[in-house]
């Protein structure tokens, strides 16, 4: 399920995503675009609010995806309940609204086939041993994303090298992206590429990331993908490979690679 919040109070959206937090959501982007109101990047959305109309002006949004409508319905009731929201919702009133499920269809009939082994992203197709380090240098998680960035500097796939670092810095500034099992993916859309590039870092010692259990992090994956692409590619990608990092021999079998043959080898076999 995409849930979306729109409202003009970066206030409001912030103390709302602390809230998401707490629910273990932990895939959130923030949009930050003047007059984005009937405007958003993939499906288009049936509002759900008070006046049930969408206005011209909102120039801010919250997305969350979750697989567990519960939570989506304990959010709703926290946007009506909670104290600080209805103080900060006061003079603004925003709305919330999810992805109709038969406009939602074609995303998720991708996402139940990936689960099926049906359709995939070809994650061997974007990652090449020169873009991949198996004894990360870097302590922190700064360092780690510059260090595992200089790899795609020569990608020509990567218009602004700069400004990709940023955005990538800007979506970790949001929320970590250490979501839990010793692994981390850094990602942005970002108009700095022109197609998906992929880079793969592993550090022996274990970086702190603010991951969500805790955990030292010692497999990344750093992900850029275009914005023209727009939400349906992005989270195709996001989810194969959350899919896959979940399963612990995956990542057991990464954490032991010798080299970065066996590494394509395990993208490999994950393709298939």
């Amino acid at each position: 399920m995409l849930l979306i919040i729109l409202h003009n109070s970066q206030d409001y959206l912030m103390t709302l995503h602390g809230l998401i937090k707490k629910e273990r959501i932990v895939e959130t982007s923030f949009i930050n675009r003047e007059k984005l109101g009937c405007f958003m990047p993939g499906e288009q959305y049936a509002p759900r609010s008070k006046n049930k109309k969408i206005l011209k002006n909102y120039d801010k949004a919250l997305l969350a995806i979750t697989n567990d409508e519960g939570k989506i319905i304990r959010i709703k009731r926290l946007m009506d309940d909670h104290p600080s929201l209805r103080w900060l919702n006061f003079a603004d009133s925003g709305f919330i609204c999810t992805v109709p499920w038969k406009r939602f269809e074609g995303l998720n009939k991708n996402l139940l086939n990936m689960e099926k082994g049906e359709t995939k992203m070809k994650l061997k197709k974007y990652v090449t041993k020169d873009q991949m380090l198996l004894d990360l240098n870097s302590r922190t998680k700064e360092d780690a994303i510059k260090e595992m960035a200089e790899l795609l500097r020569k990608s020509p796939a990567i218009t602004n090298f700069d400004q990709f670092l940023l955005d990538v810095f800007a979506r970790e500034n949001l929320q970590t992206t250490g979501i839990g099992h010793g692994v981390a993916i850094p990602h942005a859309r970002t108009n700095a590429t022109e197609d998906f590039i992929l880079a793969f870092g592993r550090s022996q010692a274990g970086i702190d990331f603010g991951s969500v259990d805790k955990t030292p992090v010692k497999l990344i994956f750093l992900m850029g993908t275009p914005k023209k692409e727009g939400l349906t590619d992005y989270l195709k990608i996001l989810a194969q490979l959350s899919r896959l990092l979940k399963r612990p021999e995956f990542r057991e079998s990464l954490l032991a690679a010798q080299d970065p043959e066996e590494i394509l080898a395990e993208l490999t076999r994950s393709d298939e």
